[in-house]
């Protein structure tokens, strides 16, 4: 899951470094970011 994270991240870094044409790019991927952080932290209080 942690690797996932860290792909989606280094890929926000490169959508900032391609702005404006990457904004919606970089929107989606800071909610897939958002969601899975908080699908692991779930995760985590349940184990």
């Amino acid at each position: 899951m942690s690797g996932a994270l860290e792909l989606l991240l280094g890929l926000l870094l490169v959508a900032d470094t391609h702005k404006p044409d990457c904004a919606n790019l970089h929107c989606l991927l800071s909610l897939l970011a958002r969601g899975l952080t908080q699908a692991e932290e779930t995760l985590e209080q349940v184990i």
